[in-house]
């Protein structure tokens, strides 16, 4: 597998930029290395959901595997609640879990993957709103501490 940077390295020997790909990935060490100076010790279990639609019942699970679609995660170093509990990438199956699944997965974070620009009012509106009031139906949003 080629990773990210890797790619771009071989970008910048065909484009004789060299320099600039090294003062990049210098810059991108320097920030990894500053926020990973700030992570807390436990890393949070993550559940990353594309909602199947507007106001959703059901949602696509996706992996935090070493693609680049997942960088971000990995830098971050979170562990993927998913996987962890069994579930399958909806890349693989085209499957989806509702709010029983998620309730019994209990991730620390429900991160929501959605495709173009939102704006936070769409996004409270059309995800978080509905979220919050499934709750009381599907004894959602329960945490950890208070169980």
């Amino acid at each position: 597998m080629v990773y990210l940077y890797e790619a771009f390295e071989k970008i910048a020997d065909v484009f004789q930029a060299q320099e600039r790909f090294e003062a990049f990935e210098r810059l991108h060490e320097d920030v990894l290395a500053d926020v990973h100076s700030r992570l807390p010790d436990e890393r949070p279990e993550v559940a990353v959901l594309v909602p199947k639609s507007a106001a959703p019942e059901a949602f696509y699970p996706y992996h935090i595997d070493e693609g680049t679609q997942s960088k971000h995660w990995n830098d971050l170093r979170v562990e993927g609640a998913l996987a962890t509990n069994g579930v399958a990438d909806t890349q693989a199956t085209g499957g989806t879990i509702n709010y029983e699944t998620l309730l019994d997965i209990d991730p620390d974070v429900i991160a929501i993957r959605q495709q173009g620009a939102v704006s936070e009012s769409e996004f409270e509106r059309e995800i978080v709103s509905f979220m919050r009031d499934t709750r009381p139906r599907a004894n959602f949003g329960r945490s950890r501490t208070t169980g």
